[in-house]
């Protein structure tokens, strides 16, 4: 079973990939920034809402996380990314290859 944070940071992620994709209106910056305040605010407290391979670098070279840790993140950022990328192909298909 996954832990709390990495799953935070999966499902978070994956929200923001989506919203990203799909998001396609002159108001799609404010989607994106609403839906990221959100992901902020909820997934803040467990896991840091670090949502970025490279902030999950960044915190490990501060020393704040360890090296394990890190891969562990960066492993659910990028199948959160792959969900969230998959899941906008599907709904919004007119703007991905992969729907």
């Amino acid at each position: 079973m996954a832990h709390p944070k990495q799953f935070a940071e999966l499902i978070g992620t994956a929200i923001l990939v989506f919203t990203i994709q799909v998001a396609s209106s002159d108001l799609a910056p404010l989607a994106i920034g609403g839906i990221l305040i959100s992901i902020v605010f909820a997934g803040g407290p467990v896991s840091g809402a670090h949502y970025n391979p490279a902030i999950s670098l960044a915190v490990a070279l501060r020393g704040s996380m360890s090296f394990g840790e890190m891969i562990s993140y960066m492993a659910s950022q990028i199948v959160g990314g792959v969900l969230g990328g998959w899941s906008g192909g599907i709904v919004s298909p007119s703007f991905s290859e992969f729907g």
